[in-house]
């Protein structure tokens, strides 16, 4: 295959105005008799406002509204930032045509009567309309109840603590847009949560996380205690169980080949820029290992009291894959190895040995923050730092995909949230191991689709690795073995990879990609792993300095060897676009189409997208494009909306398309391929989906124009996609049939789909366009970031099995062309 630079994109891209608008329409309960449900609430209210009034001390009042089974709440309707009332979360329980919402809002003491005097309003007034006053407001809610721990509890109800344990407590602040301010009113947040929490005998741990318009403590406490503090604190928005380390570690020894080390030092050759870095958060590394030594920046500890070394081995395990990728692969020939990236350790956990026996759980997120910082501040001069972390937590989980404290923290690292130059980093993290014990109970892929992505592989912005089992981890050498073989195929999922199968269908696709995690041994009645089914690495002990490695701890070091060496290569592509890259480059094996999407119906390609990803990368197709298939490069950034937060512009791209050599090929087949990729700014809170405090801070989505669609009609296609009903255009019928479809690759911050069809069928697509979705910078205009631009990277690429043609020279001749004239398509190779 001829190997061509991918193709880069310069002023591609149109800017269009919004134009259209709409409304969502709501599904609220008919009340046969309002006025007797009005009066209802009414007293149910009364009846909370009584009770509060005996307590001393009280700041205010906690209460939840529930609505009737399978009908909407008016969320927006329940809060008054005027007079302090604030909305703190939202939870949904029960299927679509039972599921009840419940949402918790704080009322300040001498607001009281708010919610009492709205409902006889609509008893007693209204509208110019002749509708009665507040009739959404009042006819949404079915009960209104006081909001105790239960209320603002967004774990598990099971996970509850009956004995003091560890918790996340998320506060709410004020927040401001003068950033002076704002730390002023965070500081004071945290002095009088402090006090609250004296008074109610609940220890506070010392570090928090910030988020817009929150803060994450970790406490110390029970059922009891959390109820007690309700009643002094006005800031609490939400409790959380903290999460608790897996047992993830292997503590595996290698055989000593010491002479196949040294044969492979011989050849070979560190030619690093310096300018490109793999940051391990881990257990450290061995910075004396001989295959690990000449590529090592730094060494450091999150702790400065903790000891640097590897005392645990698996650090340096994720180490020596960072750099070689598999070892079993260049030990077994004689080929030169080039090593051009670095890496560099920040010890993000203590040595085992020295845990303390009640060992204080602190905010991941926090921790994760400052290691990263570290790195940063340790070597300045690395301009592509690329984060890998195969250190998960599956206690204390989310049962839906929505976000944690810690998943929150990655989107706020790699997006460059509080970062002087707005920084982004590329953060690739392990999905979690589901474990051999699971698997014998289970059954694979049985327990791996019930083993969901463990916290924080929710991360929108991180690529969450998943594993597969490469074509080396099915063979059983080990003589006494005899009885067992593999539990998973080559080329199939691996029995330690998890996954988001069980998520809600409005959070990410997890896992992201997925690559060689090994496989487990069965003998049809028992599970187990075996060296033999494992990836060689380096090892912590200089006296058996090769050991092994599985799992998404495998997967994800050899993710990020993939990144480094695409950041090296160009070092002019952003975070977002290494990202797009990765899993653009990515394809199911013909196993996991056989296994999990044998009909290809929608609802088996999602199936295949929760338990695979997008597939497995290829670092090839990544990093080349072939003379019949070809990766166009842009990189671009839109202001989503307005000074008012109304939606401000779409970009609208056109491609140097080869449409002429697409035509030549008639009916022969075709692959269009588009990956979009941007970093979101996160609103974390379990505040509800559809309302003001969404999670992300803006959404984008891609379309191409369709078959015989002229320019007009496709951006007034794309003009009405902006709006948040979707409503249905006539024209709609032109749109292409995409493998995926919107419905299911729209969520998170990446889609990719593509369409295979005759490549005169795709000979006319010209032009693409990105516009962007409602996001809380959109509805929360007073934290002053509702006029912020969003970059993103997009990658297109056209394909075909016939070699007799030279789509890249056509793309190159048309650009050339294009060139000549200002302000046109430009290339950069």
């Amino acid at each position: 295959m001829t190997k061509n630079k991918n193709i880069f994109l310069k002023n591609t891209a149109k800017e269009l105005p919004y134009k259209g608008g709409g409304q969502v329409p709501h599904n609220y309960y008919n009340w046969p008799d309002p006025v007797k449900h009005a009066k209802k609430l009414e007293k149910q209210l009364e009846r909370i406002n009584e009770k509060i009034s005996t307590v001393r001390d009280s700041k205010g009042t906690y209460l939840s509204f529930s609505s009737k089974p399978g009908y909407e709440l008016a969320i927006k309707n329940l809060e008054d930032v005027r007079k302090g009332i604030r909305l703190l979360s939202v939870k949904n329980k029960g299927e679509k045509k039972e599921r009840i919402t419940t949402a918790s809002v704080f009322i300040p003491q001498g607001q009281e009567n708010h919610f009492i005097k709205k409902i006889k309003d609509f008893i007693d007034k209204k509208t110019p309309k002749g509708k009665p006053k507040n009739n959404e407001f009042v006819t949404s809610i079915d009960e209104i109840s006081e909001a105790l721990v239960g209320a603002l509890w967004t774990s598990k109800e099971e996970e509850i603590p009956i004995t003091d344990s560890y918790c996340e407590i998320w506060l709410r602040f004020n927040a401001s847009k003068d950033p002076k301010k704002n730390k002023n009113i965070i500081k004071k947040t945290l002095i009088n949560f402090k006090e609250d929490c004296k008074k109610s005998k609940i220890k506070v741990c010392e570090k928090e996380i910030i988020f817009p318009e929150r803060i994450v403590k970790l406490v110390y406490a029970n059922n009891k205690k959390l109820a007690k503090l309700l009643y002094f604190s006005n800031s609490i928005a939400e409790f959380r169980r903290a999460p608790i380390l897996s047992n993830f570690f292997t503590n595996l020894e290698g055989k000593d080949q010491q002479e196949w080390i040294n044969d492979l030092l011989e050849r070979t050759k560190f030619k690093s820029s310096g300018k490109v870095a793999v940051c391990i958060l881990d257990t450290g590394i061995n910075s004396q290992h001989s295959l690990l030594k000449k590529a090592i920046k730094s060494t450091q500890s999150v702790n400065d009291n903790w000891n640097l070394n590897d005392m645990d081995g698996h650090g340096t395990q994720v180490a020596g894959v960072v750099l070689y990728d598999d070892l079993r692969k260049i030990m077994a020939n004689s080929s030169t190895v080039i090593i051009k990236h670095n890496i560099d350790s920040v010890k993000i956990l203590p040595d085992q040995n020295s845990w303390p026996k009640n060992n204080n759980p602190e905010l991941y997120g926090d921790i994760t923050h400052q290691a990263v910082s570290k790195s940063e501040i340790a070597d300045s001069d690395v301009k592509n730092r690329i984060i890998c972390m195969a250190v998960t937590a599956s206690d204390y989980n989310t049962d839906d995909g929505s976000p944690t404290s810690w998943s929150a923290e990655l989107d706020q690292i790699t997006s460059g949230v509080g970062e002087q130059d707005s920084r982004h980093l590329l953060f690739l993290v392990s999905a979690g191991d589901t474990w051999p014990d699971e698997v014998q109970k289970l059954g694979f892929p049985n327990a791996n689709q019930s083993h969901q992505i463990e916290n924080p592989g929710q991360s929108w912005n991180a690529i969450t690795v998943g594993a597969y089992t490469g074509k080396n981890n099915v063979l059983i050498s080990s003589k006494e073995l005899t009885d067992f073989h593999a539990v998973s195929p080559v080329n199939s999922l691996s029995p330690f990879s998890s996954t988001s199968l069980n998520w809600d269908n409005l959070w990410p696709i997890k896992p992201d990609i997925l690559l060689d995690g090994g496989n487990m041994m069965t003998n049809d009645k028992d599970v187990d792993t075996i060296e033999d089914l494992e990836l060689l690495t380096t090892n912590n002990n200089l006296t058996k300095p090769l050991a092994t490695i599985s799992g998404t701890s495998s997967a994800v070091a050899q993710a990020s060897n993939m990144a480094a060496v695409l950041s090296e290569e160009y070092p002019e592509y952003w975070p977002e676009t290494i990202r797009a890259l990765l899993i653009h480059s990515a394809e199911w094996t013909h196993e996991m189409l056989e296994k999990f999407c044998p009909d290809n119906t929608k609802n088996s390609i999602r199936q295949l997208l929760r338990t695979c990803g997008y597939g497995v990368p290829n670092l090839d197709r990544a990093e080349y494009s072939a003379n019949n298939s070809v990766n166009l490069i842009i990189q671009d950034e839109i202001q989503p909306f307005d000074k008012n937060g109304i939606m401000h512009e779409m970009k609208l791209h056109s491609l140097p398309w080869p449409s002429e050599a697409l035509e030549k090929l008639g009916n022969k087949k075709a692959k269009l391929k588009v990956t979009l990729s941007y970093f979101i700014e996160p609103g974390p809170g379990q505040v509800g989906w559809k309302n003001k405090y969404r999670y992300p801070s803006a959404g984008l989505r891609f379309d191409i124009n369709g078959s015989n669609e002229t320019q007009k009609e496709f951006e007034q296609r794309i003009d009405i996609a902006m709006r948040e009903n979707n409503v249905k255009y006539e024209n709609s019928g032109k749109r292409r049939n995409w493998h995926i479809g919107p419905t299911v690759r729209n969520v998170g911050s990446i889609h990719s789909d593509y369409i295979e069809t005759s490549a005169i069928d795709l000979s006319d697509v010209t032009k693409i366009a990105v516009y962007p979705v409602v996001g809380w910078w959109k509805e929360r205009k007073y934290l002053g970031k509702v006029e912020s631009k969003m970059r993103y990277s997009l990658i297109v690429s056209i394909e075909t099995p016939s070699t007799n043609v030279n789509l890249y020279n056509e793309i190159q001749n048309k650009i050339r062309i294009a060139n000549q004239v200002p302000n046109k398509v430009k290339i950069t190779n």
